[in-house]
């Protein structure tokens, strides 16, 4: 009788045979015809039977050719829903852009108005009835994408093992499975405060303040016409197209993730092997 070392080293042996053939060629040495033949009878006016012969495609293909193409397809569906849902995030980005620049350069107008000579005092975030941060901060108004990277990872165990939510991106806008915007939401500019010229202690030039807060309020007004331009309805829209697009990555990822598998589970029978040939106990 085979010791057990050798038997088992026989199992993963061939535990690894079988390995090598998943999503490989199941019909070896087979070649599906590319044409078939289509026959039909009639009856000529002299009663003679005549023969028809139309060639016409198979239809028939190999496993893997059918594997290949299904994969290719659906990394071509979720090409195109990306390209889709870029549109939408890239404008949400342009404004959200847009907005954030505009409340630094509020903070930087202040801060010229302080160090000219104004008078300054800590006031709440709120400009023109418009609020640009929260109690006297100002912070970024924040567009963001949520995304389950697990999707990218064909290693992971699980697609959805890690639910993400990332700021929008130039570099990954179209992606993820929901898009969104929130109002003062993202990273702090500055602090805010209400500036002032004092007539018995001057700034240089003494008509700095007025014209700073003006430009401050010229901002304000800037940004809530900015974020009336955001399409709540386009967004909406866009996650419905991210939706149908995260079904395609998960069959992306099945495909994807079987051949990691298979060769994970082959290194490890190796790499047991190994250790069953290495150890003198087992001989």
């Amino acid at each position: 009788m085979i010791n057990p070392a050798d038997r088992a080293i026989l199992s993963l042996e061939n535990d690894n045979q079988v390995l090598s053939k998943s999503g490989g060629d199941g019909s070896v040495g087979i070649t599906p015809p590319t044409s078939i033949t289509d026959v039909t009878f009639t009856q000529d006016e002299r009663g003679r039977w005549v023969k028809d012969e139309t060639p016409i495609d198979s239809n028939v293909k190999k496993d893997t050719t059918v594997r290949s193409e299904e994969l290719a397809s659906e990394e071509t569906d979720v090409q195109n829903f990306t390209d889709l849902a870029k549109i939408s995030d890239d404008r949400l980005l342009s404004i959200v852009t847009q907005i954030n620049e505009k409340k630094q350069l509020i903070i930087t107008k202040v801060t010229e108005a302080i160090s000219a000579g104004c008078t300054f005092m800590m006031s709440t975030a709120v400009i023109n009835g418009v609020t640009v941060g929260v109690g006297s901060t100002v912070i970024g108004d924040y567009a963001y994408i949520k995304k389950y990277s697990g999707l990218d990872n064909y290693s992971a165990s699980n697609p959805f093992s890690s639910d993400d939510t990332l700021t929008l991106t130039a570099s990954n806008s179209g992606t993820g499975y929901f898009s969104g915007f929130t109002v003062n939401a993202g990273s702090t500019v500055g602090t805010y405060y209400t500036v002032a010229n004092n007539p018995l202690l001057p700034a240089t030039p003494p008509t700095i303040c007025a014209t700073r807060t003006a430009e401050i309020d010229a901002l304000a007004t800037e940004i809530s016409t900015l974020r009336s331009q955001i399409n709540n309805a386009l967004i909406t829209n866009t996650n419905t197209i991210k939706d149908r697009k995260t079904t395609s990555e998960v069959f992306v990822w099945g495909y994807k993730s079987r051949d990691k598998k298979v060769n994970s589970f082959v290194s490890n029978n190796d790499s047991v092997i190994s250790t069953i040939k290495n150890e003198s106990a087992f001989q």
